[in-house]
């Protein structure tokens, strides 16, 4: 790498070797990086099947490889005083979708040890559902030892860190399933030991008892894709209860015996999705850009995002690179200009989708007044485009709160939007703006004891809210309840009940209610005045009053009407006629 001017400029020749679903740059070996791109997609392949990944929610993924400790120092700079041995050698980004982990390659067994570590966040944590931290922390530590060798994958082996490899567990399984990143256990120093659990308890389970309890592992992984939380799941899977289960572990963990395990796997199959071409200036400047944005901030990747626009400036990748910089400066407005011209470049990324949607999309979420303001092809737009977001990235929780949040002011909802909610209710039952969406679909598909139900359950508490949820809520149930007025009062009027029919219109004066809506009450109030009309024309029947009484049935001419009135009007336009004919008129 040579220095130039401010940046570090991509003076050596880069190699880009890819898959469909990550990318190794490297200055070092081409040769030694397609080895590692067939390790890592064997790797891939091998726990995204058993997590349950779904390939369209891997973040993109990038493995920076130097050629060695100057050019990776002369990027990152001086190693950090007293820093861990994977920070020695590499450093990750994480970051408005992207995945990038920077390395050191002069010690290999450690940057082999964080890129497959960095592996196992990147695909634990684009499951199809959310996973406990024992089994993530688990499948971190037993594949971070994941090895290619010869024709064969081999997992599991000893563990790596000092640990406590005899003796009694640190907590029983129960404890083990139920603790999470905030509690108090997993923030003292018995972090380690709480790690190291995980690792054996995944390896009894994947590897243990002679692989024994493989097959009923993955069907625990099975209910966890079903929304099941992880007691049940696992209780389901192990019908012999989980104090069985944990005796089991125990005499495993007493044993102190880990075995590795080799999978065969075939070359040509790997090697057939992976390509390498020449990295161009562009990509290799974008990514050392996206590393410094997380490790220096926002002015020291700027020069290297620049270089990337000048070099290609109507690139895709250059564009989100630039909206992922606006938006760490917080500048909303430049970001979502970028990802709206990146998604008109050809962009499949959901973020160039998401943003400049969200923006145009914010002044009608959570509203009655929406419709009032944009009519409804615009506001089917936005939806639309929502969904097509949460297509390219199915556990995407803010696409769904905004997408749930616009249903209401739908003026009509289809079968594909309920579909689209249905997928969130089960990917996250407890967000309550998703729950309210619900309310407001069950509200338009004429489900109103579903909707009644659902809007109960949320005003009290059992959901996660905050008062954007509370207001919409707020806002369906008043929606609501107009709606079941209207309907009574277009039942009462259909029996006849006039009366009635008038005094729950008066209520409707103010209620929140679509154009659609407003349009059955305005014909509702037409008919009633007509009814009143027709009482008005009756009288002046009676007073012999024949032009007075035939303006008033002509009032009433082009009002669509019930069927007892449409006889009423014709015995009084009879009598009228019968009227006139004495005088000659």
């Amino acid at each position: 790498m040579l220095l130039a001017g401010t940046i570090v400029s991509a003076a050596e020749q880069w190699t880009k070797v890819s898959t469909p679903q990550f990318t190794i740059l490297t200055a070092d070996s081409a040769r030694d990086a397609k080895s590692w791109a067939v390790a890592l997609e064997a790797f891939r392949r091998d726990l995204q099947e058993l997590v349950g990944a779904d390939e369209r929610m891997l973040d993109p993924l990038t493995v920076l490889v130097f050629k060695g400790e100057r050019s990776f120092r002369a990027l990152m700079g001086p190693q950090p005083k007293g820093a861990p041995p994977g920070e020695q050698v590499s450093r990750s980004f994480r970051k408005n979708g992207r995945y990038l982990v920077a390395v050191n390659p002069t010690n290999e067994e450690m940057a082999r040890k964080v890129v497959f570590m960095n592996g196992t966040v990147w695909l634990t944590g684009s499951s199809r559902w959310q996973l406990p931290l024992w089994l993530v922390t688990g499948f971190q530590e037993l594949y971070a030892n994941y090895s290619l060798d010869g024709d064969r994958v081999v997992i599991g082996g000893a563990f790596t860190g000092s640990s406590w490899r005899q003796g009694r567990l640190a907590m029983s399984l129960d404890e083990l399933m139920r603790t999470d990143a905030d509690s108090p256990y997993y923030k003292s120093h018995n972090a380690p030991r709480y790690i190291w659990e995980s690792w054996a308890f995944v390896h009894f389970l994947l590897l243990g008892e002679q692989g024994e309890n493989r097959a009923a592992f993955l069907r625990y992984i099975g209910q966890l894709q079903q929304g099941r939380s992880s007691v049940e799941a696992l209780t389901a899977a192990f019908p012999a209860g989980l104090a069985e289960l944990g005796r089991r572990f125990d005499r495993f963990v007493s044993g102190a015996v880990y075995r590795s395990q080799a999978l065969p796997y075939r070359l040509g199959d790997l090697e057939k999705n992976i390509t390498v071409t020449r990295a161009s200036e562009a990509e290799v400047q974008i990514a050392f850009g996206y590393i410094l944005l997380s490790e220096k901030g926002p002015e020291q990747s700027a020069p290297y995002f620049a270089q990337a626009a000048a070099l290609a400036p109507d690139d895709a990748g250059t564009l989100e690179a630039q909206a992922s910089l606006a938006l760490v400066r917080g500048d909303q407005t430049a970001a979502d200009e970028y990802y709206r011209r990146a998604a008109q470049a050809g962009s499949h990324f959901y973020l160039a989708h998401f943003y400049p949607t969200l923006s145009w999309a914010q002044s009608m979420i959570g509203g009655e007044a929406a419709a009032d303001r944009y009519d409804g092809a615009t506001v089917r737009k936005t939806v639309d485009s929502l969904k097509e977001t949460i297509r390219l990235r199915p556990n995407f929780l803010k696409a769904y709160h905004a997408f749930a949040g616009l249903i209401g002011s739908l003026q009509e909802v289809n079968d594909d939007d309920g579909a689209v909610l249905g997928e969130g209710l089960r990917r996250f039952p407890t967000e309550g703006m998703i729950q309210a969406g619900q309310v407001a679909y069950d509200i338009a598909t004429r489900h109103h004891v579903s909707a009644k139900k659902r809007i109960d359950r949320i005003a009290a508490g059992n959901f996660l809210g905050d008062s954007e949820v509370t207001s919409y809520t707020r806002k369906l149930d008043l929606r609501l309840q107009a709606l079941v007025n209207l309907a009574w009062a277009e039942k009462f009027y259909q029996e006849g009940k006039y009366n009635q029919a008038g005094d729950l219109l008066e209520k409707l004066q103010s209620a929140p209610l679509l154009a659609v809506e407003f349009q059955r009450m305005n014909q509702l109030n037409l008919a009633l005045s007509a009814w009143s009309n027709l009482a008005f024309a009756r009288a002046a029947v009676e007073r012999t009053d024949w032009d007075g009484a035939e303006s008033l049935l002509a009032a009433v001419a082009s009002v669509e009407l019930s069927d007892p009135m449409k006889a009423e009007r014709a015995r009084l336009a009879a009598l009228v006629a019968a009227g006139r004919k004495p005088t000659g008129k």
